[in-house]
């Protein structure tokens, strides 16, 4: 009997073994490193503020509607970030990182302009209030790679590859738009009811800053 008990421990030992505990296909990394933050079917990870207007059509996030915005439950401190995004003429949006969960507009963390031919002058690839590009490198109508790195206080934006901010965040900066040494989520907004965005293939590279700054 004994023997026979130690058998059928051995043989639940191995199963254990041999199948993975985490079976979420969306939160395992690529061999580059990289997460995908979206499941190409619903809004599982994020969580919508305000009621806002957004669906998943074809694997694609679409926002409208009266202002709202959608977080990442998961947070990050320093990664890299992608997504392919598409705006409607005229549209406003933006992504957010370092950013937490509130019902309004988000208070903390930077925001990443997303602003072809919207009347603001800050366009695509900005981090609005800190520092602004005022010629868009994307156009409307078209899917476009926005690339945001972050390395301690270190801020990189890329839109189709190219370079648009390389910023520095000085010590000492206390105001709530800031780096943040703790991180936070991610969001994507919708600014207002004429503008319309499209988000897919969102992915996320955590980094570590030591090791970043050593290359």
């Amino acid at each position: 009997m004994l023997k026979a008990v130690s058998l059928t421990a051995v043989a639940v030992m191995c199963l254990l073994l041999v199948v993975p505990m985490d079976s979420g296909a969306a939160e395992k990394a690529d061999e580059q490193g990289w997460i995908s933050l979206f499941n190409g079917k619903d809004f599982t990870g994020w969580r919508i503020s305000e009621d806002g207007d957004w669906k998943v059509e074809d694997g694609v996030i679409v926002g409208g509607g009266n202002r709202s915005h959608v977080f990442s439950d998961k947070k990050f401190k320093d990664f890299e970030f992608k997504t392919e995004c598409q705006l409607e003429p005229g549209s406003n949006s933006g992504v957010y990182f370092h950013s937490d969960y509130v019902e309004t507009w988000p208070v903390v963390g930077l925001e990443v302009q997303l602003n072809n031919t919207h009347g603001d002058p800050r366009k695509t690839g900005s981090l609005w209030g800190v520092t602004h590009a005022f010629e868009s490198a994307a156009k409307d109508n078209e899917w476009f790679e926005l690339h945001v790195k972050v390395v301690g206080n270190h801020v990189q934006t890329f839109v189709n590859g190219k370079m648009i901010i390389d910023y520095i965040q000085p010590n000492g900066v206390t105001d709530d738009r800031r780096v943040r040494e703790e991180g936070g989520s991610f969001a994507l907004q919708a600014h207002d009811p004429k503008s319309v965005m499209k988000f897919r293939n969102i992915r996320v590279k955590p980094l570590d800053s030591k090791k970043s700054k050593d290359k």
